[in-house]
């Protein structure tokens, strides 16, 4: 129940793939500006892709399991 890794670094117009391996439910979220997004509801075994359009550092967090985060690095 976490990101793996917990930082990742990608270039302008990557797609995040948000890929569930646990058993249950994830809503993956940002509140960052210039990356701000809700995934909604993630069920297990699901891939979810995310574009980061802008360069900066995000923080992606699940909204069920407040203490998964994840920094990604965008250049």
């Amino acid at each position: 129940m976490g990101f793996r890794p917990e930082r990742v670094e990608i270039q302008v117009g990557d797609s995040l793939i948000f890929t569930n391996e646990d058993n249950f439910g994830h809503n993956m979220h940002s509140a960052s500006p210039g990356a701000a997004f809700d995934l909604g509801r993630q069920a297990p075994g699901t891939r979810v892709p995310y574009v980061y359009r802008r360069a900066g550092t995000f923080e992606v967090f699940c909204r069920i399991h407040p203490k998964m985060r994840l920094s990604v690095v965008v250049r």
